[in-house]
């Protein structure tokens, strides 16, 4: 599992892991492999188990975000370590694209506004691809395949 380190007391040799799922988890540096490169927001990989306190975090490890701390999607500079989730869908979708005319009812309006109907909307229905990225610190970010190239930047994330 991954997770980033929430909080860590150095001095104590203990601290707590929030993992994909949202949940904390307790660790004690001794199931951390490179002890000197822990610091709190470090992202890690580890096995989650439980035990008679609770959720526990074993064989952790730092992991190293290569290359660039951010990661650009869009013109928002997103810090890799600080990525929870990512994933596509297709959203349906429909717009505006005209309104209907009748005639009546521009008759009437012509001659008295109390009796007059707006015309009706003509919406189009379509599909878009977006991109959805879901970040540690809260921040939820969607991305329309018109702004991004979907496949490029998928790619680039499954490469973190």
């Amino acid at each position: 599992m991954q997770g980033r380190v929430q909080k860590y007391i150095e001095d104590k040799g203990f601290g707590f892991i929030t993992g994909q799922d949202d949940k904390s988890r307790f660790f004690h540096i001794s199931q951390v492999k490179d002890k000197d490169e822990l610091a709190v927001g470090s992202f890690v990989d580890f096995t989650s188990v439980e035990n008679e306190k609770g959720l526990a975090a074993e064989k952790i490890t730092i992991n190293r975000v290569k290359g660039s701390r951010f990661i650009d999607i869009g013109g928002y500079n997103i810090d890799k370590s600080n990525i929870k989730s990512f994933s596509s869908f297709v959203d349906k979708r429909q717009k505006k694209v005209g309104e209907e005319s009748n005639v009546v009812n521009d008759l009437l309006y012509m001659f008295t506004d109390t009796s007059y109907q707006s015309p009706r909307s003509i919406m189009k229905k379509y599909e878009v691809r977006v991109l959805n990225i879901i970040t540690y610190s809260g921040n939820d970010y969607s991305f329309d395949e018109d702004e991004v190239n979907i496949n490029e930047a998928l790619k680039a994330l499954k490469a973190l």
